[in-house]
């Protein structure tokens, strides 16, 4: 079982947010580790849109790297911190891009558990058009 976080557009600037005409853009994130982002790290943002800090990694990563070489770091050591990057962006890339997110006016709508997404969107659309739950996601007990 996976926890995915339901984000969904904020399409309302009087602060309460109307989301039921734009259903389809709501957006479910995994949490957890994402292989992708482990493995292609820079372009995994690119592809995500998130231009600004593809070009942050790779000028970060360009000058560390060439700051640790200079200092007379062996190569070795320099691939495996860049390797330790990889694996703590690894873990990490979900959470940034629920950051991206927020900035392009998308808010946090709902924690569900579910074996895959599809799964957490039948848990999510279940639980929010039923109007028998609860408001923490739990059924009421008849």
């Amino acid at each position: 079982m996976a926890i995915y976080t339901v984000h969904c557009p904020l399409v309302s600037k009087a602060g309460m947010p109307e989301v039921t005409s734009h259903i389809e853009k709501f957006i479910f994130l995994r949490d957890g580790f994402c292989l992708p982002a482990f493995c292609f790290g820079p372009f995994w943002l690119l592809w995500k849109g998130a231009w600004t800090m593809a070009m942050l990694w790779f000028i970060v990563a360009t000058i560390w790297s060439y700051a640790l070489l200079r200092l007379g770091v062996s190569t070795e050591a320099v691939l495996s911190q860049g390797f330790v990057f990889a694996i703590w962006f690894g873990f990490e890339a979900t959470h940034l891009y629920a950051l991206i997110l927020e900035r392009r006016g998308y808010f946090t709508r709902d924690l569900v558990v579910g074996d895959n997404e599809e799964e957490a969107e039948e848990v999510f659309f279940s639980r929010w058009c039923n109007p028998d739950m609860l408001t923490s996601g739990r059924e009421q007990n008849t």
